[in-house]
C-alpha cells in the first residue's frame, strides 16, 4: 500500500514490525494546503481542512484500536496535519465571511443608491 512504511523494532530476541498510521502524511499535506490556500477567497482551503478533517477520523481511529503497531512519528504528523486542518478551517471561514459581508455590504450599497435615485426623481416630479 503507498504511504505505509515498516520499521522493525528488535528489543532482545523480540521483532516487531511497526508501520505508519493511515493517512497521516495525507491529512498533513492536506492540512498544509487548506493554510496555504486560505487566502483564495476562502473555499480551497476549506475544502481541503475539510477533507483532512474527515480523512483523519480513520487514521485516529485505527492508532487507538492498535497503538502498538504504529510509529510515533507517523501519529504526530495526523496530530499536526488535524492541527493545520483547523488552523487554515479557522482561517478559511473567516476570510469567507469577511468576503460575504463586504459582497452583503456592496449589494446594500447599491440598492440603496438606486433607491434614493428614485426618491430624488420622484421630488423633481413633484417639484415641476
Amino acid at each position: 500500500m503507498l504511504g505505509y512504511f515498516c520499521l522493525i523494532k528488535m528489543s532482545g530476541t523480540n521483532q516487531q514490525i511497526l508501520i505508519s498510521v493511515p493517512n497521516a502524511n495525507t491529512t498533513l499535506v492536506l492540512g498544509i494546503l487548506s493554510i496555504i490556500s486560505c487566502i483564495c477567497y476562502g473555499l480551497p482551503g476549506l475544502i481541503f481542512a475539510l477533507i483532512a478533517l474527515w480523512i483523519s477520523k480513520y487514521g485516529e481511529s485505527k492508532y487507538r484500536e492498535q497503538p502498538g503497531i504504529y510509529t510515533l512519528s507517523s501519529y504526530n504528523n495526523l496530530i499536526a496535519g488535524k492541527t493545520c486542518a483547523y488552523i487554515g478551517l479557522f482561517f478559511s471561514s473567516l476570510y469567507l465571511l469577511i468576503i460575504l459581508i463586504y459582497l452583503l455590504m456592496f449589494g446594500v450599497g447599491i440598492f440603496t443608491a438606486l433607491q434614493m435615485e428614485d426618491i430624488l426623481r420622484q421630488l423633481q416630479e413633484m417639484q415641476e
